[in-house]
């Protein structure tokens, strides 16, 4: 088959167009940077094509299937479902590897279309809902009721990760989500209500509540009174580490690493941030946290008193003060 895929040259569909050309389909890779799209099909033997999903989309015809493997999802703006849209028009068979549980649930719009055209259009084929409720589907299988469906995803530090990943991550960062508990619709605030998972002796993760396509999905497929998600890292958000680097000093709070800047106002330090990573990826500006951080002297002490808080909402993140004593 002809299948083309857009963000080939990332962390997932890199793995997913090596796949598929093992597997002898002809795959091309698209994607806006001509670098990074020329390089990866000329290591996997793809074919490149440069293209942005939000502009012409001719270029896609004459395949049998389109994989949106780019992301991030939640960010497709006022039309989200246009590339599908097009591949069902064209007669292309379209699937992707969306996370996202406002879009995946909006893929539905298109059923009837796809239907007539005599295509499909398959969204989520990712860890969830796609894996996760194969899964749930495996060990259901023979029962006579589910009542509770409790999954959660905890990757190891080794696990890649691109950006669009690190993106769905933060944008969801204390944002209010609704599930079903026993039976009645509540809400969480997304990256809350943490609960730790014993994978084997000595090992143990902890693991905190996210909004993904499952808690829409499940209750209905399954007949669950309860369905709950929650994701983690083998480290997560636990102590801080601060140190000097040649850029200046930077924190580090599990996965998250941010440069912060210096400033003396009213006697105190403070401490803004000008920059994050996260995983060792640029984060953009707009996702960096809020940092009210300072230290000053007081009662022949030295305090400090920290507060980090979601971009975007606002909300509060993690805050920890005290003060320093002498030891003994």
């Amino acid at each position: 088959m002809k299948i083309t895929v857009l963000g080939g040259a990332g962390v997932f569909g890199s793995r997913l167009a090596e796949m598929l050309i093992r597997d002898g389909h002809q795959v091309t890779i698209a994607g806006r940077t001509s670098a990074s799209v020329t390089q990866a099909a000329a290591r996997l033997g793809a074919t490149a094509l440069i293209l942005d999903r939000r502009g012409d989309l001719a270029a896609l015809r004459g395949a049998d299937v389109v994989i949106d493997a780019a992301g991030p999802f939640h960010a497709y703006g006022a039309d989200p479902c246009r590339l599908a849209r097009y591949c069902v028009g064209a007669g292309m068979h379209y699937l992707d590897l969306a996370g996202d549980a406002r879009f995946c649930a909006g893929i539905t719009t298109l059923d009837s279309a796809a239907r007539a055209a005599g295509v499909f259009v398959l969204s989520g084929v990712s860890s969830v809902p796609g894996l996760s409720y194969a899964v749930v589907a495996a060990l259901a299988e023979g029962l006579d009721s589910v009542e509770m469906i409790d999954c959660a995803i905890l990757p190891g530090n080794r696990a890649p990760r691109g950006r669009s990943v690190v993106e769905s991550i933060l944008h969801q960062t204390g944002a209010g989500f609704a599930l079903t508990i026993d039976g009645q619709a509540v809400t969480r605030r997304s990256w809350s209500d943490p609960q730790s998972y014993a994978l084997a002796p000595e090992i143990e993760r902890r693991a905190y509540a996210i909004e993904v396509p499952d808690q829409t999905l499940f209750p209905a497929y399954f007949g669950a009174r309860t369905v709950v998600f929650r994701a983690g890292l083998e480290l997560w958000v636990t102590l801080s580490h601060l140190r000097a680097t040649p850029q200046g000093m930077s924190e580090r709070f599990g996965p998250m690493t941010f440069l912060l800047g210096l400033a003396v106002t009213n006697g105190a330090l403070h401490f803004p941030v000008r920059a994050g990573r996260f995983l060792g990826l640029p984060m953009p500006p707009f996702l960096c946290p809020q940092s009210i951080a300072r230290e000053y002297e007081a009662e022949g002490r030295f305090w400090f008193d920290v507060e980090l808080r979601a971009p975007l909402t606002g909300r509060m993140i993690v805050h920890y003060r005290g003060c320093l004593a002498r030891a003994g």
